[in-house]
């Protein structure tokens, strides 16, 4: 199956039912109840029952890392009788269905092999996906090994280099899977009654755990960026200086290009003046309409 056809059906899947990405959601039912739902919970179970559209999220140089892990892995266990993205279903409730989509599957032997590209060791990644990697145990399946690649996102891409691999086989954990299903059981049992209101004020508690780094990140490099814009503009200021200092009026190198530009005086429309004096004309004939892409605002505190 083709990349694309592979999201596609992942899409089509998350209407009317739940895959081992969503085993933590369950977990939090049986340990929180319904009720103590993040939005994202939430949004994921409203797209389940069929009232908000599941959407693709644009794939991202780590996801791309990871697909292309997954080609290399699949070199290693294709002569191992393992099949690459199979969708493996139990009928758990009679609400809506519980599935998972396996990186790779024996049949035969009934295991299950998934695959994370990661910066971080196994064990940071084994508690990550603790819930996910459970899940599959629960589906009925007899074995589960995770294999954990390592190295630079960029190398993989171009070259499907990987630095080393880590392979662990996961224990099945019984408790774990008694509260996934008491999840299951707790959430069929709202199911027809259950009224979603995600709602469209969130707190970082909302969000998946990858959602709130990203977003981390983004801020702590914004305000990288007014620490550097300030430090450029004292720069600026002092290099202007030198240039009138020794009245320069272009410096150049390999790597810029500095040309003073002189004080002068910039003409502007008084809109406010010219509306005021000439009430007569109808102003808004002269409006024009042009569409703007939709955008974040980002405050810093």
């Amino acid at each position: 199956m083709k990349k694309q056809e592979h999201k596609n059906e992942i899409l089509k899947s998350r209407i009317g039912g739940f895959g081992g990405s969503d085993a933590r959601l369950f977990y939090t039912i049986a340990s929180k109840g319904v009720n103590n739902l993040s939005a994202t919970d939430l949004f994921r179970i409203s797209v389940a029952k069929g009232e908000n559209e599941s959407k693709s999220i644009p794939e991202t140089p780590a996801m791309a890392a990871g697909y292309a892990f997954e080609s290399y892995v699949e070199k290693l266990l294709k002569k191992k009788g393992f099949e690459r993205e199979v969708k493996l279903c139990s009928k758990l409730s009679d609400k809506f269905d519980t599935f998972a989509h396996a990186d790779f599957y024996n049949a035969e032997t009934n295991t299950v092999v998934e695959c994370k590209f990661t910066q971080g060791n196994i064990e940071k990644t084994y508690k990550s996906y603790y819930a996910q990697l459970q899940w599959y145990y629960m589906l009925g399946v007899n074995r589960v090994i995770l294999y954990n690649g390592h190295g630079d996102i960029n190398d993989m891409l171009m070259t499907g280099a990987v630095e080393n691999i880590e392979i662990e086989e996961i224990e099945r954990d019984e408790i774990f899977i008694d509260s996934l299903r008491t999840g299951i059981t707790l959430l069929a049992s709202v199911w027809d009654d259950l009224k979603i209101d995600v709602g469209e004020e969130w707190t970082p508690s909302d969000l998946l755990a990858f959602d709130a780094d990203n977003i981390n990140l983004l801020t702590d490099k914004l305000r990288q960026i007014e620490r550097l814009e300030a430090d450029a503009k004292d720069l600026r200021e002092q290099i202007k200086g030198l240039f009138e200092l020794y009245n320069i009026k272009s410096l150049k190198s390999d790597n810029y290009l500095i040309t003073y530009v002189g004080e002068s005086v910039r003409e502007t429309l008084d809109t406010d003046k010219l509306k005021k004096e000439h009430k007569e004309i109808d102003f808004s004939l002269y409006k024009k309409q042009s569409k703007v892409k939709s955008s974040i605002k980002i405050k810093l505190y």
